[in-house]
C-alpha cells in the first residue's frame, strides 16, 4: 500500500503507466491495450471502482491521481447497444466483465489485460496477464 500511496503523492511520469496497470490489473477488472497506434485504455465505469478503492487516501490526493491516470490512459465509454448487449450476455459470471468484454470490442482492443484470465474465457478480445503483455510490448 505504502508504494500506490507514494505514486499518488509524488507521481513521475514512468509512475503514472506503472501504478495504472499495477490498480487497473490487480484491484479493477481489466486494462485494455492497442497496438496501432500504441495506448491503453481503461473503461469509463472502472473509475468509480479506482476512486472507492483509494477512499482512505485524502480526497484532494485521489483527484490528482485520477486525473493523472486518466492523462497516461485513454478513457473509453460504452455505447448503448454494447450496454444492452452486455445485458443479454450469459456466457460471463460477473455483468462487469460483459462490460469490459463489450467495451473492449467497440474500441478495437488488441488485449484486455487482467489477473482474472479465466474470467474472461468467454471474451471476444484475448485476455493476457500483465507479465505477458509486457513481454508482448518489450
Amino acid at each position: 500500500m505504502h508504494k500506490r500511496a507514494n505514486v499518488a503523492q509524488k507521481p513521475k511520469p514512468h509512475q503514472f503507466f506503472a501504478g495504472a496497470l499495477f490498480v487497473n490489473t490487480i484491484l479493477l477488472p481489466a486494462l485494455f491495450y492497442m497496438e496501432a497506434p500504441k495506448f491503453a485504455i481503461v473503461t469509463f465505469h472502472s473509475l468509480p471502482n479506482l476512486w472507492y478503492i483509494l477512499r482512505k487516501v485524502p480526497v484532494e490526493t485521489r483527484r490528482l491521481w485520477l486525473e493523472n491516470v486518466c492523462k497516461v490512459l485513454k478513457v473509453a465509454c460504452a455505447s448503448q447497444e454494447a450496454v444492452m448487449t452486455a445485458i443479454k450476455m450469459d456466457n460471463f459470471k460477473d455483468f462487469e466483465d460483459c462490460l469490459q468484454d463489450r467495451c473492449a470490442e467497440e474500441v478495437s482492443a488488441n488485449y484486455i489485460i487482467t489477473r482474472n484470465i479465466a474470467d474472461f474465457e468467454a471474451s471476444v478480445v484475448s485476455a493476457i496477464e500483465p507479465d505477458e503483455w509486457l513481454k508482448k510490448i518489450n
